[in-house]
């Protein structure tokens, strides 16, 4: 697997160690993670099996529809 290395501002090094500690990960699996969410090009796994149907409950309805402006005609 590539290796790549990057240099933070100390504040954000300081805030990626919080957020992966606070997730139980090594700062390089956390930094991998952001990476691949970022550079990813497709629905991430799960994510249509969680929003398809999601109304269910709760469904959408349509308004009722309003009538057409009066316009003037052309001349």
């Amino acid at each position: 697997m590539p290796q790549m290395h990057l240099y933070l501002k100390k504040a954000v090094a300081e805030e990626v160690r919080r957020r992966a500690e606070s997730q139980g990960l090594s700062i390089s699996a956390y930094l991998a993670g952001v990476v691949e969410s970022a550079v990813q090009d497709s629905w991430p796994v799960g994510y249509l099996a969680e929003v398809i149907g999601c109304t269910e409950d709760d469904p959408l309805e349509r308004p009722a529809t309003l009538g057409w402006d009066a316009r003037d005609a052309l001349q």
